[in-house]
């Protein structure tokens, strides 16, 4: 399955069409969620490389994340990122939404 479709999905499922706007400040928080997690078990200095992979992972998030709850759940954050590690999306999605 494609990240188009899922993406629309989660924008019907929730705010509409304008949500992606709407919503920078949500990923935003993401991503701080991710970075914390990523540095919590990192033992080095922050490096840029690592709010990079917080970026890129939580780009993987919102693109199979069904609704906005879904994708906001902070219960779940930590399993979905193990579950989009070891099951990361066909190249062809990624490359298809740069």
């Amino acid at each position: 399955m494609s990240a188009m479709p899922q993406q629309q999905n989660m924008m019907q499922n929730s705010e509409g069409p304008h949500a992606l706007l709407n919503m920078e400040s949500e990923r935003q928080f993401i991503r701080e969620k991710i970075f914390n997690y990523i540095m919590l078990r990192q033992t080095r200095e922050m490096t840029p490389q690592v709010m990079d992979i917080a970026r890129r992972l939580e780009e993987g998030l919102f693109k199979i994340a069904a609704t906005k709850e879904d994708y906001l759940n902070l219960d779940t954050l930590e399993s979905r990122l193990h579950a989009l590690i070891k099951h990361p999306p066909p190249e062809s999605t990624i490359s298809a939404t740069k």
